[in-house]
């Protein structure tokens, strides 16, 4: 098992760009939850995780300009 170090902000832009799959380990409950979640509102996992998302983006204010600057899509 290789680890890849990344060392420069253009070598983290070109990842971001060409890696769309992200992959995480949840507890048990934690998923349980999100499963009940999703069986109430009709959601799938993917649904839920990406709303999510937005929202804790929105939330907070991480600027999405600023991060799609980097690899030239606005």
């Amino acid at each position: 098992m290789s680890i890849t170090t990344i060392n420069s902000p253009a070598m983290r832009n070109e990842q971001l760009m060409n890696d769309r799959l992200t992959a995480f380990r949840l507890p048990d409950y934690l998923l349980k939850r999100v499963d009940d979640f999703c069986d109430r509102y009709d959601f799938t996992r993917s649904q839920f995780f990406r709303r999510s998302i937005v929202e804790f983006i929105d939330r907070h204010g991480v600027e999405v300009e600023a991060i799609n600057a980097g690899n030239g899509t606005q």
